[in-house]
């Protein structure tokens, strides 16, 4: 009928943040947490065997023969086959939603700021050596490339690495 069955959105997200420091170090951290239902691979993929090129490679699972049991179909080569209907009937039922809930370590910072008298020896203010990085770490079972956008077409957050020296003078 069509009806939708499952509700998709967030129930709830938040995050936590803090900071240390000791004896010149400073290290800040951010983590991130949603609990969320969202649509998975199967919305946005055409049916196995069409000419849609990227597909995730759980598709590679699909029924081959007869009395196997698979959650995704046979692979077909027109639209009016069963098995390409069948697809489509998946697709729009509730097994293209999923539990999209992460925890992603989003932001962490380590530095280390150089003691005063061995500044004064160099004629600087300050020295600040430090390591970031950014979307370094993301927990979830969701089926797709990433739990927060949720489409297939969009690249994950990219991992960012940086490294550097702060001199003040």
């Amino acid at each position: 009928d069509l009806q939708p069955t499952k509700e998709v959105g967030r129930k709830f997200y938040g995050g936590f943040q803090n900071g240390f420091h000791f004896h010149g170090f400073q290290l800040d951290v951010l983590i991130q947490f949603v609990k969320q239902t969202g649509w998975n691979y199967l919305s946005q993929f055409q049916r196995p065997g069409s000419l849609y090129i990227n597909q995730p490679v759980w598709v590679m699972g699909g029924w081959q023969r007869p009395g196997q049991q698979s959650s995704i179909q046979q692979y077909a080569e027109n639209f009016r086959s069963p098995a390409a209907k069948a697809y489509s009937n998946a697709q729009a039922s509730d097994a293209s939603t999923s539990d999209a809930s992460f925890i992603r370590l989003k932001n962490v910072s380590l530095s280390y700021e150089l003691e005063n008298k061995w500044l004064k020896k160099v004629s600087l203010s300050s020295v600040r050596i430090f390591l970031e990085g950014q979307n370094l770490l993301t927990r979830t079972k969701f089926l797709g490339m990433d739990p927060e956008n949720q489409n297939a077409q969009i690249l994950p957050p990219l991992r960012v690495l940086a490294a550097g020296i702060h001199i003040g003078l």
